[in-house]
């Protein structure tokens, strides 16, 4: 667990990263993240957290910014920090760019966002992933089940579900889960999901362990290990949001 007075620091390059960092400086009511939206000073902080995690935004369909991410990234985990990075791609085109491939070594973990999702969409992801580890989190998450999980190999399958009412848990896990869905065979490519769960202070036990039997109990393989990562946030009101983040197996050349 990080200690509040360390924030996670979020970084966006370009238009779309600065965006996502400017809504999170709006949606952070705790003090858990600093928010970035300058280069310069961005060069400045890579020499300041160690063994934290910095999450880095962008739009990578411009080369340029992922270089400069790319860069940043180098710095940051010269410091021991584990590096995430959220890029926005275009599903509409066949063909993968280049540096997307390339740059991806670079980073310890990478969430593909396709073109159409919004910058609340992102902003909801990185609130999600710094909340479990967090001062805020509600159920024991560190580093190394996040490194068990993700890796540079191949990008982290997401998807977020919202519910209310008697069954919220399960109504927003199976949002999720068919948003998911969506994507082709999902189920055979992934080795391992963190099911995110965060609610206001009436969330129940029985809630979070709706969360993960549901999608446990799908068609995946028994080796497949399923973590539960679950943290308090007041400004959903009623509702709760189920976020599933999955592992999965390099893509066949």
């Amino acid at each position: 667990m990080i200690p509040a007075s360390r924030p996670f620091l979020v970084l966006g390059f370009g238009q779309f990263g600065h965006c996502v960092s400017s809504m999170l400086e709006g949606k952070d009511r705790t003090g858990v993240l600093s928010c970035v939206t300058s280069v310069r000073y961005a060069t400045q902080m890579s020499e300041g957290p160690k063994n934290d995690m910095v999450v880095l935004v962008c739009d990578a369909r411009d080369s340029a910014l992922v270089e400069q991410a790319i860069t940043r990234a180098k710095d940051f985990r010269k410091n021991g920090n584990y590096v995430l990075a959220i890029l926005r791609v275009s599903r509409s085109e066949n063909a993968r760019f280049p540096h997307i491939d390339y740059c991806t070594q670079e980073f310890d973990a990478y969430i593909e966002v396709s073109r159409h999702r919004s910058a609340n969409y992102c902003a909801g992801l990185v609130l999600d992933v710094t909340g479990m580890l967090s001062a805020r989190q509600l159920a024991s998450v560190d580093f190394n089940d996040i490194r068990s999980v993700w890796n540079n190999s191949a990008p982290l399958i997401c998807s977020i579900g919202y519910g209310a009412g008697p069954n919220r848990a399960e109504i927003a896990v199976r949002k999720a889960l068919r948003s998911i869905s969506e994507t082709d065979d999902w189920s055979s490519k992934i080795v391992g999901m963190y099911v995110i769960v965060s609610a206001g202070r009436s969330l129940t036990l029985s809630e979070t362990r709706a969360a993960t039997n549901i999608p446990r109990s799908l068609d995946v393989g028994e080796d497949v290990y399923c973590y539960l990562g679950a943290y308090s946030d007041d400004s959903h009101g009623t509702r709760v949001r189920v976020t599933i983040l999955g592992g999965c197996t390099p893509p066949s050349l």
